[in-house]
C-alpha cells in the first residue's frame, strides 16, 4: 500500500454506465438422480468519460478524467447434478 494515499479509500471512479446480461441454460436429465446441465452468460458494460478522484493521506483530493470504459465477459459452465431425495 503506498503510504502518500489514504486509507482504506484511496480512490474513487465515479461515471455513467449502462449493460446487459443474457443468460441461457439447459439441463438433460441422464437417468434416475443424475442430469447434466449447461449454462451459457454474455455480459457488456460501458461508461461514459467520468471522474476520477484519488484520496491524498494529508487530506487533499486530485480529480482527473477518467476515460470511458468498456468491458464483455463470456461465462460457459457445464454441471453434472445429483437430486436427493424424491
Amino acid at each position: 500500500m503506498r503510504n502518500d494515499l489514504a486509507h482504506p479509500r484511496s480512490y474513487e471512479h465515479d461515471a455513467d454506465g449502462k449493460g446487459f446480461l443474457i443468460m441461457l441454460g439447459a439441463e438433460y436429465l441422464l437417468t434416475g438422480p443424475w442430469s447434466l446441465n449447461l449454462a451459457f452468460t454474455f455480459q457488456k458494460w460501458s461508461t461514459d468519460p467520468g471522474l476520477d478522484r484519488l484520496y491524498y493521506a494529508n487530506g487533499s483530493v486530485a480529480e482527473t478524467r477518467l476515460n470511458e470504459v468498456n468491458w464483455d465477459s463470456y461465462t460457459l459452465m457445464l454441471g453434472l447434478v445429483y437430486r436427493f431425495g424424491k
